[in-house]
């Protein structure tokens, strides 16, 4: 599986199942979080901009946020990557 992430023109294999936020974090990517990863904190959110069906949930926290109309925005901290996707920070 690939991560892309274009702002930083950068992208990452990473093994199906991956969760997103720890493979962008191991990568030395700066995301932010203070939660630990229960998807409390919000400061993990990425907008997701190509190969939404490349993640899937793997929490009881709904990654998927509504604050964007348009805009495909997720917590990283609560998805696996399963296929491609392309992601965004707003801070990149």
């Amino acid at each position: 599986m690939t991560i892309r992430c274009p702002p930083l023109s950068r992208s990452l294999c990473v093994e199906p199942g991956a969760n997103l936020f720890a493979a962008i974090r191991a990568a030395d990517i700066p995301l932010g979080s203070s939660c630990g990863g229960d998807g409390i904190c919000q400061k993990c959110v990425l907008t997701v901009t190509a190969g939404k069906a490349g993640l899937q949930v793997i929490g009881d926290v709904d990654p998927w946020l509504e604050d964007r109309p348009g805009e495909d925005r997720v917590l990283s901290c609560q998805v696996a990557v399963v296929g491609d996707v392309e992601v965004e920070a707003d801070y990149w």
